[in-house]
């Protein structure tokens, strides 16, 4: 399975011009650098604590959404207040 966060998180990274050793020293408190590199590689996973310590620094923000099904066969996730009903 694909880490989307993960690869979003090194993007912007990227896209900003920040190393992981940058991004490492300007979250509060600071976290290892080594640790976020492996992270951006997809080496390691981190807790959500440290990747919204991350997130603070490249801007971005994780929030919840609709959850797709991606194997053929299974149906979308039904979130509270979603209706089940179709409309004809």
């Amino acid at each position: 399975m694909t880490d989307w966060i993960q690869e979003t998180i090194a993007a912007r990274a990227e896209t900003l011009g920040l190393t992981a050793y940058a991004v490492a020293q300007q979250c509060e408190p600071p976290l290892d650098p080594g640790t976020v590199k492996r992270y951006f590689k997809g080496r390691c996973r981190l807790n959500s604590e440290y990747v919204g310590r991350i997130c603070d620094v490249l801007g971005l923000t994780v929030r919840p959404g609709k959850r797709v099904s991606q194997k053929p066969g299974l149906q979308p996730v039904q979130h509270i207040g979603e209706s089940t009903k179709e409309t004809t």
